[in-house]
């Protein structure tokens, strides 16, 4: 099955950035949903769009000083599906869901076939992937792939029991 996403500004592959990785095993849903973000990143000027303000640590090493949120859309993927979203240089970037892990993060590849690149990434629930891309305007455009839901806790050490004299 495949779903296309029209009229939807999204941005060839440069950088990777995960948060929220999740440590513990979940069954595999019959469906996932996801978030995308398509993000206007540029210097002319200081404004943040409420809408990604969530992102900015994520930002913190670029040079951009302006985010301005271009499109926004969200879907369900399956193991199996994939989605598209025609780029504004009319290239495809295609998303396409390999499985859910052991570790309950959902496995997708991510191509743009015009520019020869191919990634296979994870994200865990409640975690994002934000994504760098090419020149757009007076800047460049980014977008972020978030998957809805909390985050399981990160795995630590219980303390050893304390011992009566």
């Amino acid at each position: 099955m495949s779903i296309t996403l029209t009229g939807l500004e999204t941005a060839a592959l440069l950088a990777l950035w995960t948060t929220a990785i999740s440590a513990h095993a979940q069954a595999e849903p019959s469906s996932v949903p996801v978030d995308l973000r398509v993000i206007y990143a540029h210097s002319d000027g200081t404004e943040v769009d409420y809408r990604v303000q969530d992102l900015l640590p994520t930002f913190a090493s670029l040079r951009f000083t302006s985010y301005v949120l271009k499109s926004q859309g969200a879907f369900a993927l399956s193991p199996g599906t994939s989605i598209r979203a025609q780029l504004p240089d009319s290239t495809t970037l295609e998303i396409a869901t390999r499985s859910v892990n052991a570790a309950g993060q959902l496995r997708l590849d991510i191509e743009i076939k015009k520019i020869k690149f191919k990634t296979t990434v994870a994200i865990a629930p409640g975690a994002t992937l934000a994504v760098g891309g090419p020149p757009y305007e007076k800047g460049a455009l980014i977008f972020a792939l978030t998957r809805p839901g909390v985050a399981a806790p990160s795995a630590t050490p219980s303390p050893a029991p304390s011992r009566a004299p």
